[in-house]
């Protein structure tokens, strides 16, 4: 936890009423919060400061005893209960920033925690010596720099283990001694003057502290209102700290400069532009790339600002990041705007943004992590808000995104009675959103967003079993969907090869699956992703049509392509079909392999194992092979031990 305000509520008052807190505070100085905020850029320079080889202390556990015994009202009971069973699955420690409350008294109760939340909703923790601290920081020259970094060790009302007070100091002198490797001392000065260079140029040096990577030239001109020539002497001068990269002299990329204060006014200044130069450039590689520095930029903001921009920084960078295929970032953004969109008094706009960002921003991504019921939960919250504010638009694409979520739930359901009624419910609102596009002033019944909507039903239809409407559906659609290039014509274009498949049609099939491959895929992550389901497509009707090597060589295209976009479980299906088409695997190892629900550590543990047997894996995997026995229970410790990898990995991923 690190410290951004601190609330000192050492004092208390004596009303009417009661005790009532009364609070002073410290703003943490200007210099800090610049680090600070740059930190979630910089993890991976922190190092593994959160594994327990740098921890040095074992995780303490959270057993159903403990969680059993929660003092406080029920209100606070039930809040503690699921915020610690969401976070007890994390197996590391992870690092936030916000206010803090400080006061030299013991907090244990959940009235106490209440009084504090009542002054500020935001605080994040409570302890007892940081505004101490702080107050002598400020008596000594009024200047002097204050890094607050607590680790939590507790919650009011729940009886924890010692243990936890033990692990939570090691976290936090583990994260303080990647804080020191890290040049944190260095990093924080005090903000003087630079008299040997000019106040535009302590502003180019300071952008160094928000931005991760290059940002274009155009934008940094406009902002600091200068030509490009004495952009380049400016540069020049500052030996190195900011160069040119690119073709053309494209971008501007920043070394990290210690000496130089960053200006809110230029933040703000760099962020509108290059939001401009994004929504310009949304298709392009150049506007693409720049989504991470937009966030950055937004996020050393103050709240004020933030959420004047929440609504341009969501509608600018909604599609790009798409695009790009990083979905946390799609998460990162949407829940930065929805912080300060649902703040007392908003205004209708900002409740329109909340609504697009739980949509277009949460339920996207997580219905492509596979994290549907998260998805779910966010759509019915859009849906909600777009009823009670009569947002036609958003209304439509909640009704479209729901229609599709509920068909990749009935499709994943095991009961064949909640199957059909996520089916109907599927069909239900894509005829919803088809009437609600049909009938909208924006968009009208022959709209390709229409089109895009008959296109899902009939994806609908075909999973339930109902050829004849499928076919129908997408007829339609292919009225409606004119723009050959588009997404949506790539998606439907492999329905209509799924449809002609279903119905024996392989003639068809090929050709519609051929034309979706074709397709250019450049950086865009959802074209590219379309391009891969139509090769994993082609190759299952080839396979079924026992064209083997045909068959391998699709599964194989779809993996390279979902390797690039780090879709590591598609990737992994994908390879597992083909390793399945190349191989007759034993039916000992078959049996234990397929009740793993992760096709990437299957393919892994295959290879391993074959990799310890010491021959090839057609020979040490197929029941072909009678000199070799296959040995399950190595193939059991190879898939213990390769989903430990991959939780691993995944988890460093996070961090």
């Amino acid at each position: 936890m690190l410290a951004t305000h601190i609330h000192d509520f050492s004092l208390q008052a004596n009303t009417p009423n009661g005790i009532e807190l009364a609070t002073g505070g410290f703003d943490i100085q200007h210099q800090v919060g610049v680090v600070i905020a740059g930190l979630p850029a910089k993890r991976q320079e922190l190092g593994k400061w959160h594994t327990e080889d740098e921890v040095r202390c074992e995780r303490p556990t959270v057993t159903e005893e403990d969680l059993a015994d929660i003092g406080g009202p029920e209100e606070w009971k039930a809040k503690v209960l699921k915020a610690v069973k969401h976070h007890r699955q994390r197996k590391h420690p992870n690092f936030v920033d916000g206010p803090i409350g400080s006061s030299y008294r013991l907090l244990k109760s959940a009235e106490s925690m209440r009084q504090m939340l009542e002054v500020d909703r935001r605080i994040l923790a409570a302890e007892m010596e940081a505004a101490g601290v702080a107050r002598a920081c400020k008596r000594r020259d009024g200047n002097t720099p204050l890094l607050v970094v607590r680790a939590i060790s507790d919650i009011p009302e729940l009886r924890r283990s010692p243990k936890y007070e033990d692990y939570a100091c090691n976290v936090a002198a583990s994260f303080t001694k990647a804080l020191i490797h890290f040049d944190i001392v260095e990093r924080i000065e005090f903000n003087s003057p630079r008299s040997e260079l000019s106040s535009k140029l302590d502003d180019l040096l300071s952008l160094g502290r928000v931005v991760a990577q290059p940002v274009p030239a155009t934008v940094i001109q406009q902002s600091l209102q200068i030509e490009l020539h004495t952009l380049e002497g400016l540069i020049a001068q500052s030996g190195g700290s900011a160069a040119f990269t690119g073709a053309h002299q494209e971008n501007v990329d920043f070394a990290e400069n210690n000496g130089s204060p960053l200006r809110m006014e230029l933040v703000r200044s760099v962020l509108n532009e290059l939001l401009n130069f994004i929504h310009s450039n949304s298709r392009e590689r150049a506007g693409v790339m720049q989504c991470r520095n937009a966030l950055a930029l937004y996020r050393f903001l103050a709240t004020t600002d933030r959420r004047i921009l929440a609504a341009k920084l969501f509608d600018t960078l909604d599609k790009p990041m798409k695009i790009l295929g990083d979905k946390q970032l799609v998460i990162d953004t949407a829940n930065a705007c929805i912080e300060v969109t649902t703040q007392r008094n908003r205004s209708p706009d900002e409740a329109e943004c909340e609504a697009r960002a739980r949509i277009c921003g949460l339920s996207w991504a997580y219905q492509r992590m596979g994290e549907l019921e998260l998805a779910a939960r966010e759509a019915t919250k859009s849906l909600e808000l777009s009823q009670q504010l009569n947002l036609a638009t958003n209304l439509a694409f909640c009704m479209k995104c729901m229609g599709r979520l509920e068909r990749i739930q009935a499709e994943a359901e095991a009961d064949s009675i909640a199957s059909r009624k996520r089916f109907r419910r599927s069909r239900e609102s894509l005829l919803n959103a088809i009437d609600k596009f049909s009938h909208h002033e924006k968009f009208g019944p022959e709209d390709p967003e229409v089109g895009d909507c008959y296109s899902l039903l009939g994806r609908t239809c075909l999973a339930m079993g109902n050829h004849e409407d499928a076919h129908r559906y997408a007829q339609r659609a292919s009225e409606l969907i004119v723009d050959r290039t588009s997404k949506d014509y790539l998606d439907l274009a492999i329905l209509l090869g799924d449809i002609a498949s279903a119905l024996d049609q392989n003639r068809d099939a090929y050709a519609h699956y051929r034309e979706a491959i074709s397709a250019s895929l450049d950086l865009d992550f959802q074209r590219s992703e379309i391009v891969a389901r139509a090769y994993l497509s082609r190759a299952k009707l080839y396979a079924d049509n026992s064209e083997i090597d045909k068959a391998v060589s699709d599964f194989e295209q779809a993996a390279k392509i979902w390797d690039t976009f780090q879709e590591v479980e598609l990737a992994g299906r994908a390879r597992w079909l083909a390793f399945c088409q190349k191989l007759e695997i034993s039916g000992s190892l078959l049996q234990m392999l397929e009740g793993e629900p992760s096709f990437a550590v299957r393919v892994e543990a295959c290879q391993r194992y074959a990799d310890h047997s010491g021959e090839g894996k057609e020979a040490i995997l197929s029941k072909r092979h009678e000199k070799h026995r296959p040995d399950t229970q190595i193939m059991k410790r190879l898939l213990k031990k390769v989903k430990e990898d991959h939780a691993l990995r995944r988890q460093k991923s996070l961090f």
